[in-house]
Protein backbone atom coordinates (compact mmCIF):
# COMPACT_ATOMS: atom_id res chain seq x y z
CA UNK A 1 0.00 0.00 0.00
CA UNK A 2 1.25 3.22 -0.96
CA UNK A 3 0.87 7.12 0.69
CA UNK A 4 -0.97 9.37 -0.83
CA UNK A 5 1.29 12.47 -1.91
CA UNK A 6 0.17 15.59 -1.29
CA UNK A 7 -1.08 18.08 -4.44
CA UNK A 8 0.86 21.17 -5.19
CA UNK A 9 0.70 23.63 -3.22
CA UNK A 10 -1.15 26.80 -4.63
CA UNK A 11 0.17 30.03 -4.20
CA UNK A 12 -1.85 33.17 -3.21
CA UNK A 13 -1.75 34.56 -6.82
CA UNK A 14 -3.28 31.71 -8.20
CA UNK A 15 -5.84 31.61 -5.59
CA UNK A 16 -9.20 32.95 -6.81
CA UNK A 17 -10.71 36.68 -6.04
CA UNK A 18 -13.98 37.22 -5.05
CA UNK A 19 -15.55 39.36 -7.94
CA UNK A 20 -16.93 42.61 -7.43
CA UNK A 21 -20.23 43.11 -5.73
CA UNK A 22 -22.89 45.23 -7.36
CA UNK A 23 -24.17 48.02 -5.68
CA UNK A 24 -27.24 47.19 -3.96
CA UNK A 25 -30.43 49.27 -4.26
CA UNK A 26 -32.20 50.79 -1.30
CA UNK A 27 -35.94 49.78 -0.94
CA UNK A 28 -38.66 52.12 -1.92
CA UNK A 29 -39.96 53.87 0.86
CA UNK A 30 -43.88 52.65 1.54
CA UNK A 31 -46.75 54.51 2.78
CA UNK A 32 -47.18 52.27 6.64
CA UNK A 33 -50.77 53.40 6.83
CA UNK A 34 -51.47 51.60 3.35
CA UNK A 35 -51.30 48.17 5.69
CA UNK A 36 -52.66 49.41 8.79
CA UNK A 37 -52.66 51.66 11.70
CA UNK A 38 -52.24 52.39 15.28
CA UNK A 39 -54.84 53.41 17.55
CA UNK A 40 -54.53 56.14 20.39
CA UNK A 41 -54.38 53.26 22.92
CA UNK A 42 -51.42 51.54 20.82
CA UNK A 43 -53.41 48.80 19.62
CA UNK A 44 -51.87 48.21 16.28
CA UNK A 45 -54.48 46.74 13.67
CA UNK A 46 -53.32 44.95 10.35
CA UNK A 47 -55.13 45.95 6.99
CA UNK A 48 -55.58 42.40 5.76
CA UNK A 49 -57.69 40.88 3.01
CA UNK A 50 -59.88 39.47 5.28
CA UNK A 51 -60.38 42.23 7.31
CA UNK A 52 -58.46 44.54 9.89
CA UNK A 53 -56.61 42.08 12.64
CA UNK A 54 -54.86 43.20 15.95
CA UNK A 55 -51.55 42.46 15.53
CA UNK A 56 -49.85 43.70 18.63
CA UNK A 57 -49.59 46.69 21.21
CA UNK A 58 -47.32 50.00 20.82
CA UNK A 59 -46.36 51.32 24.31
CA UNK A 60 -42.71 53.07 23.24
CA UNK A 61 -44.18 56.42 21.59
CA UNK A 62 -46.44 58.12 19.66
CA UNK A 63 -48.79 55.74 17.11
CA UNK A 64 -46.95 57.16 14.28
CA UNK A 65 -43.22 55.73 15.46
CA UNK A 66 -44.93 52.38 16.14
CA UNK A 67 -46.86 52.14 12.72
CA UNK A 68 -43.18 52.81 11.09
CA UNK A 69 -42.16 49.81 13.86
CA UNK A 70 -44.84 47.72 12.68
Amino acid sequence: MTNPLPGAIPTPAAMRRPAPTAAVAAPAASDPSKFGRVDADGTVVLLAPEGEVVVGQWVAGPPAEGLAFF
